[in-house]
């Protein structure tokens, strides 16, 4: 075999999603060159796209961080209003001018090599002496068979795969660097994104998805980014190794979590070489909630009173987007126990600024891995996607976001209600909660999607949905008590003061009867419930 295989710069790798609905296979250079015909990558996975997003966008930063839209250095590189400029004009060409990023990588096109003595893509080229390293088979690299070298999956859609080609290996390889679970017996932990989950902005096509996410002023503020380099620009590493906490998104997107070797046999890859209990870079647990140069990921707040601090929010499966709405807008006074996320404080300025136009619609995409105990297995991956207009997002509109997270609280109040029913009346409510938010799921992203702040006016459209809640949670509730014998008494324990109880006999009827009161047309009467 030669000595350097593969060039991701002209060899096909990059999976797309055409305008017209076929899929292509496309080099490194090409998918900049033509991304305004593509709709979407379209790898093997969700998590794979997301990963490979995250590498395309960590190019467009070395390129165009600190210069303007031709690649040139701007005469102040810190001057804010010269960085939007340079933003502002990228966009309004609608499709990349390639010079400046082919001429960048062209002058890293020895980093860009699949194989390679001395620095192959995205992995390590030799491991540290007296360290144990060991073979770890495709099963592992392929992330849609997620399995274990000693446990078989039971439906495995890819049996008895011996080889993948090298385009493949690199896509793969991408997924495995940002989402890698922590089978190896230890190391530092997941990958990176496997830690905090993801959430992006889709456009119309790629390439106003990939500027869109291109953030090139941290939090749509009024600093620049720190120094940083991407993986491809220093010198790889080749062990376990704490970093600073970054400030800067190129070494967060390019995070090399792992140190692996690839294994290859004709031209193919056939597995991978890693360190026993892994390696790679990290940052410290104690430090995550510090990294607010993440900014694809959404904040929720943690731990006791008195140490409460405001960490990366995984996404589960169990719980739809919009049920976190207030994780999901910009507000300029922040409310306790939060934080803008990144890309959304971005696309903000950038409506606020008159760049973007507030009646756009914003749509959302979050994505995350539910892992299995000790995050040593991958269970299933999280997607969801959330749609509203970009107004929303404007300054002058938070009043907009603030009685939408008020809302949705409502709503939770409403389902509150029909689980005490199904308690008062004996019956197991563990799953109603997933029943009813489904039931709920689509009036409500279709209701946010049509709102408009500029025209509508606010008290109305709060109603307008309260009034589709109340009614879909009475059905779910007058469905549940029709399936009931109506005579049959249960007894009703209610706690009305912290040391006393009252005991109550009713019947059905009765306990719908209470339901039906605590789910009023008004909302303005649910308050007496909280």
């Amino acid at each position: 075999m030669n000595d350097k295989e593969f060039n991701l710069l002209t060899e096909p790798w990059i999976k797309v999603l055409k305008l017209d609905g076929n899929e292509d296979m496309v080099s490194l250079k090409n998918v900049y060159e033509h991304a305004h015909e593509y709709r979407a990558l379209a790898g093997e996975a969700v998590t794979q796209d997301v990963a490979m997003l995250r590498f395309l966008l960590a190019v467009l930063h070395c390129v165009y961080e600190g210069n303007n839209a031709n690649g040139e250095p701007l005469t102040d590189a810190e001057d804010i209003d010269d960085i939007y400029d340079t933003w502002h004009s990228l966009w309004e060409c609608k499709r990349f001018e390639v010079g400046p990023i082919h001429t960048y990588l062209d002058k890293y096109s020895e980093r860009f090599w699949l194989v390679h003595p001395r620095y192959p893509f995205y992995q390590v080229s030799e491991f540290r002496e007296n360290v144990k390293v060991k073979e770890v088979g495709l099963n592992k690299l392929i992330g849609n068979i997620a399995e274990s070298n000693n446990k078989r999956r039971l439906f495995n859609h890819r049996p008895n795969c011996e080889s993948i080609s090298m385009a493949e290996a690199a896509r793969w390889l991408l997924n495995l660097q940002a989402w890698d679970d922590t089978s190896n017996k230890g190391g530092s932990g997941t990958g990176w994104l496997g830690q905090i989950g993801s959430i992006m902005i889709e456009g119309n096509n790629m390439f106003e998805t990939l500027l869109l996410n291109l953030i090139l002023v941290p939090d749509g503020s009024e600093r620049i980014w720190g120094k940083g380099e991407a993986i491809w620009e220093r010198q790889p590493v080749n062990h376990k190794v704490k970093i600073p906490l970054p400030a800067n998104p190129k070494l967060l997107l390019t995070l090399q979590s792992r140190c692996v070797k690839l294994l290859c046999k004709e031209h193919c890859v056939i597995g991978y070489v890693t360190v026993d209990k892994d390696a790679g870079e990290y940052f410290a647990d104690n430090n995550r909630h510090l990294c607010f140069a993440e900014q694809f990921t959404t904040w929720k707040e943690v731990g006791p009173k008195n140490k409460k601090e405001i960490v990366p929010m995984k996404y589960s499966i169990a719980k739809r987007l919009w049920q976190g709405f207030a994780s999901l807008i910009t507000l300029k006074q922040q409310i306790s126990g939060r934080h803008n996320p990144g890309i959304l404080a971005w696309y903000r300025k950038l409506v606020n600024e008159g760049y973007l136009q507030g009646t756009r619609i914003v749509k959302i995409v979050c994505v995350g891995i539910e892992y299995g105990n000790m995050n040593m297995s991958v269970l299933t991956s999280v997607v969801d996607t959330l749609s509203y207009p970009g107004n929303l997002l404007q300054e002058r509109y938070d009043n907009w976001g603030e009685r939408i997270i008020e809302i949705v609280a409502v709503t939770d109040q409403l389902v509150g209600a029909l689980r005490r029913f199904m308690s008062d009346i004996g019956l197991n409510n563990q799953h109603i909660s997933e029943q009813t938010y489904a039931r709920l799921d689509v009036p409500f992203r279709r209701w946010l999607a049509n709102i408009n702040p500029e025209q509508d006016d606010i008290d109305e459209d709060m109603n307008q949905w309260y009034i589709q809640a109340q009614h879909i949670i009475r059905m779910c509730g007058k469905e549940i008590a029709g399936l009931e014998n109506s005579s049959r008494y249960i007894r009703l324990v209610t706690s009305r003061q912290e040391k006393k109880r009252k005991i109550s006999v009713l019947s059905v009827s009765e306990a719908y009867n209470d339901f039906l009161y605590r789910t009023p047309k008004q909302q303005d009467k649910l308050a007496k419930f909280k």
